[in-house]
């Protein structure tokens, strides 16, 4: 009865884990898109030119790239809520970063053009890590680094082989 309990226990943790990263992955997608959405209205607002709305959209790009590798260490390093966390508040300050810009009678356009091209950088970099820690917490810590091992004990955990077996065959 204990086994059937934990099980049960185990799958919602499982499905509850899910879900919460499918959600991450949802709000990460819309914050992705957002500014190419209301890139008009800002070039308008702001007078950019079509060039330098590019460079306002590139920035995300170069971050999320630049980010991937350190991003992964930060998450191995502090572990996958620790690390979500800190993306999801991350996320939120620079969107509302972006959205408190003065108009352009309050600074000038240079100024705004490279606060905005250092925000989307900085939330390419936020968002580089995002699905790294969820991965990285789901291998077993013997088998750390070995993705092999890693979809085997997946395997063994949705009841399709018994991981030592496994292991042993190989």
């Amino acid at each position: 009865m204990n086994r059937l309990v934990t099980v049960r226990q185990g799958a919602v943790g499982v499905v509850l884990v899910i879900g919460l990263v499918f959600l991450a992955s949802l709000v990460a997608y819309v914050l992705r898109s957002n500014m190419s959405v209301a890139g008009d209205a800002l070039s308008q607002d702001f007078g950019f030119s079509r060039v330098q709305l590019g460079m306002i959209l590139g920035a995300f790009a170069w971050g999320y790239a630049l980010f991937q590798f350190p991003g992964g260490v930060f998450g191995d390093r502090f572990g996958a809520r620790r690390t979500l966390t800190v993306l999801a508040v991350a996320w939120g300050v620079l969107n509302l970063l972006v959205g408190l810009m003065p108009s352009t009678s309050a600074a000038s356009p240079t100024l705004l053009l490279g606060a905005l091209i250092v925000l989307r950088f900085l939330m390419g970099a936020a968002q580089a890590p995002l699905y790294e820690p969820p991965a990285a917490a789901e291998q077993p810590a013997d088998h750390a680094g070995n993705g092999h091992d890693h979809h085997l004990a997946e395997l063994a955990r949705l009841g399709a082989a018994d991981y030592d077996k496994v292991r042993k065959e190989e």
